[in-house]
């Protein structure tokens, strides 16, 4: 570790340390499909075509009978393909849609 003194205005010195830290030259290769934040990011979207009812729920204004709703739509209808086809469904307006922009995959 190194320490300098740098001054500051006229009389005061403002101290500062450096540590050298050891660098590797070959720097691990990462696959992004394996880093904390994509697990993370994954794991939080809700595929609508393949949930089930329970993980359904856990989105922002879905219950159990929206959830039940929005997989009858798809045994009957085919895959969703879109946030505004839930308008299709009773009991999905506008906000509710919005609530769910960034939370789900088709």
């Amino acid at each position: 570790m190194k320490l300098f003194s740098l001054p500051v205005l006229g009389a005061l010195s403002l101290i500062v340390s450096s540590t050298l830290l050891p660098v590797s030259a070959a720097p691990k290769e990462v696959n992004p499909e394996d880093t904390k934040v994509t697990k993370l990011v994954k794991s939080e979207l809700i595929n609508l075509n393949t949930a089930n009812a329970k993980e359904l729920a856990t989105l922002p204004g879905i219950g159990e009978s929206r959830a039940l709703r929005i997989i009858n739509y798809r045994e009957q209808n085919g895959k969703i393909k879109s946030l505004e086809q839930l308008a299709e469904i009773k009991g999905f307006g506008e906000r509710s849609i919005a609530k769910l922009k960034g939370r789900v995959v088709f």
